[in-house]
């Protein structure tokens, strides 16, 4: 479900955890057969969607990475709830831990395709409270195509080869540069506990200096010096 706003935030007991001003609220919810490839067009068609003016006032003409705006993502299970009886019931929902892996891929896969500074989160599987104020109102629901289309399928087969080499690279980068900064971090600790030997040492001759001046002051061949 995704819904122009004007302003959108979201809550978890009381402590405020993301907030956006002008942008896009996404309800997102996941079901047994999304994967990787349908992850990644999902964010592709969210991301061109032309929801806004452009600066000559034609309608429906600009997306939200035209204007700059920001995109809050919200996890949402209860989207593939189904009446049974006089209660929803939820077999079509994604299981928990494998919904929050493939929700992370979402955000990774719109963070890189956009900003890091313009993709904010809910708190997945917690109890969030949620507040916008809509923009039109403007809402749409977007979901994926059926993989049964050949078609469709051999374009899935093609987002997931493609994000999976792109975010594996990303995770080779990272490691990379963790380990720089444990190979510097090592360094300055040797640094650091060499410099602190070097002042021991120092200290300790100071303390030797001290002592052999005392033993000369209070030597009896200087006493009778006078």
């Amino acid at each position: 479900v995704i819904q122009r706003v004007l302003q959108a935030s979201v809550s978890v007991g009381g402590q405020l955890v993301s907030e956006i001003g002008p942008g896009l609220l996404v309800l997102t919810g996941l079901t047994h057969t999304d994967g990787l490839g349908e992850v990644a067009y999902m964010a592709g068609k969210l991301l061109k969607m032309r929801l806004w003016r452009n600066d000559k006032g034609k309608p429906w003409d600009q997306s939200v990475m035209q204007k700059k705006f920001q995109v809050l993502i919200v996890s949402q299970f209860t989207l593939y709830g189904e009446p049974k009886g006089n209660k929803p019931d939820f077999h079509n929902a994604m299981e928990g831990e494998k919904a929050l892996e493939l929700y992370e891929l979402f955000l990774e896969i719109l963070k890189k395709e956009y900003s890091l500074d313009k993709i904010f989160a809910g708190a997945f599987g917690k109890y969030m409270s949620v507040k916008l104020e809509n923009d039109g109102p403007v809402t749409l629901l977007l979901d994926s195509p059926s993989p049964n289309d050949q078609g469709i399928k051999s374009l899935y087969t093609k987002l997931e080869r493609q994000y999976q080499y792109k975010l594996n690279l990303e995770k080779k980068k990272s490691k990379a540069v963790k380990a720089q900064e444990g190979n510097k971090n090592g360094t300055d600790c040797t640094e650091k506990k060499e410099e602190k030997k070097v002042e021991e040492d120092k200290e300790k001759n100071q303390s030797q200096n001290l002592k052999e001046v005392r033993m000369e002051k209070e030597s009896p061949c200087n006493s009778g010096k006078k």
